[in-house]
């Protein structure tokens, strides 16, 4: 009686052991698929993508004698904005760059940041994304310089997923009562502009 009591709980054990290793290998497979499974959507389905189109689609002066706009060249990151160099009558000129950002990829993009690029040289204040240095001040805004809109990008604002956003890159003389258009009297900057930072929402 006692080895037919013994052999029975050595069966147990055995066929204990035994679907215990099943439930071990069965556990192993499911988790390397979860793995692989979320792993591939992660990849697959959030995609971060957003910045600046690097062409310009418009750019407009403040009047149409204005050449120093279509002269200076302006550089476009997909996460930065400047002016190479600028030379700007002291008369109210401005050059007014219009922008595109552009979220292409699936997933809410939020700025985070916004950095300005100070010209060489110069002595800036900074408030967000407007910069005023000598006289000139740098902005991204809503829209074009002189229209009246003074409604700025502000860090917080989100792109949504396919979406797209025009702003303007402008760059306007302030705080300058001489009217004089004569060429020593311009106010030259180089490589002002800002830099934005973008962050998944």
């Amino acid at each position: 009686m006692r080895r037919t009591s013994h052999k029975l709980s050595l069966m147990f054990i055995l066929i204990l052991l035994g679907l215990i290793s099943i439930v071990s290998v069965v556990y192993a497979v499911l988790q390397d698929r979860l793995y692989i499974n979320v792993k591939t959507m992660t990849q697959s389905e959030l995609t971060f993508d957003v910045g600046f189109d690097t062409t310009p689609l418009t750019v407009v002066p403040s009047n149409a004698n204005l050449d120093e706009c279509s002269n200076s060249q302006i550089t476009i990151t997909k996460t930065s904005v400047k002016i190479n160099q600028i030379s700007l009558p002291t008369k109210n000129a401005a050059c007014s760059y219009q922008l595109i950002i552009k979220n292409n990829g699936n997933m809410n993009a939020k700025i985070s940041a916004i950095t300005s690029i100070k010209p060489e040289g110069e002595t800036c204040t900074t408030n967000g994304s407007v910069m005023t240095c000598n006289h000139i001040e740098y902005s991204i805004k809503e829209s074009y310089a002189g229209s009246g809109d003074n409604t700025t990008i502000n860090t917080g604002d989100i792109i949504q997923p396919g979406k797209s956003r025009t702003v303007w890159f402008n760059i306007k003389v302030v705080g300058i009562s001489d009217n004089s258009d004569e060429p020593e009297n311009d106010i030259n900057q180089v490589d002002g502009g800002f830099t934005i930072t973008y962050s998944g929402y």
